[in-house]
């Protein structure tokens, strides 16, 4: 999703940064949930 060019327009860095971001927290939680389901077994 994150790698998109909209209408034609090259998204900005803004954009591309917020997007990195959310694949940081998205790995980051992942992360959290798989070792809690570790800890849990």
């Amino acid at each position: 999703m994150c790698a998109v060019k909209p209408f034609g327009i090259w998204i900005t860095d803004d954009v591309i940064w917020i997007c990195h971001m959310q694949l940081v927290m998205l790995d980051f939680s992942l992360k959290i949930i798989s070792t809690e389901i570790i800890f849990n077994n």
